[in-house]
């Protein structure tokens, strides 16, 4: 059944619901709202909490500049100027993990870790998510770049 099938038939029972049990009638708007919302709610339900590691992945700091556009409105006229941004990533030290729901689906989670967790673990390790320790994403860091990190880039980017 696909998930145009599926939405479908959750609408239908929502409506016949919704017309033999409540006072009032819900609009389309309002039955496809509970309908996506429960579609999202089902297909969550799976929550990973351990796996097998398939792939260690180490990732070096970086830095860079990227020119970002910004429009101001004035009146009639528009006004666009463009002001470099610097970003910065730290090391990463990432592990990619993998299961298998109910019905044997894969189901696979990328992990940050720390430096000495990274290293304590080898592919094919069994892990046991932690969720108050491990972070599910990258995190970058972005500001207005300084003189001295333009330069610095520049000089890098030239040779």
């Amino acid at each position: 059944m696909s998930l145009k099938e599926k939405i479908l038939s959750l609408k239908n029972k929502i409506d016949y619901i919704t017309q033999e049990f409540l006072p009032h009638k819900l609009n389309t708007k309002t039955t496809l709202g509970i309908t996506a919302g429960t579609i999202i709610m089902l297909n969550s339900c799976y929550k990973m909490t351990e796996g097998e590691v398939y792939n260690k992945i180490y990732e070096p700091e970086n830095s860079w500049i990227f020119l970002m556009p910004i429009t101001m409105h004035c009146g009639k006229s528009t006004i666009t100027t463009i002001v470099p941004m610097y970003m910065y990533d730290d090391e990463d030290f990432i592990i990619k993990i993998r299961n298998y729901d109910e019905k044997g689906k894969e189901k696979s989670k990328t992990i940050y870790l720390t430096r000495e967790q990274y290293e304590r673990i080898n592919v094919e390790d069994w892990y046991i998510i932690n969720q108050n320790e491990e972070r599910f994403s990258d995190n970058h860091e972005r500001r207005k770049a300084t003189r001295e990190e333009q330069k610095t880039l520049e000089q890098r980017t030239r040779g």
